[in-house]
């Protein structure tokens, strides 16, 4: 397992017990779908970083960590669903 995917791994398993965020995984997703299909850098700035903005625009009443644990969630769904 590579250091990426064990990372990924993590934080999967952690948003699992999340149970706050199970509810807005399906928005989220929505909320964040061209993103994760646009090359990784647009105008300069780094896609990921740009899920950030979308998901914190989206769902602004979220505590500062569990961007980044949604954030790796739908990535991964959309990796996975190519």
């Amino acid at each position: 397992m590579g250091d990426t995917e064990s990372a990924t791994r993590g934080v999967a398993d952690e948003r699992r017990k999340h149970l706050h965020l199970r509810d807005l995984f399906d928005p989220a997703c929505h909320a964040a779908f061209p993103l994760p299909e646009a090359p990784d850098v647009m105008g300069g700035i780094h896609s990921s970083s740009m899920l950030h903005v979308a998901l914190h625009n989206a769902f602004p009443y979220l505590y500062r960590h569990d961007i980044p644990i949604l954030v790796v969630a739908v990535t991964r769904v959309f990796c996975e669903r190519g």
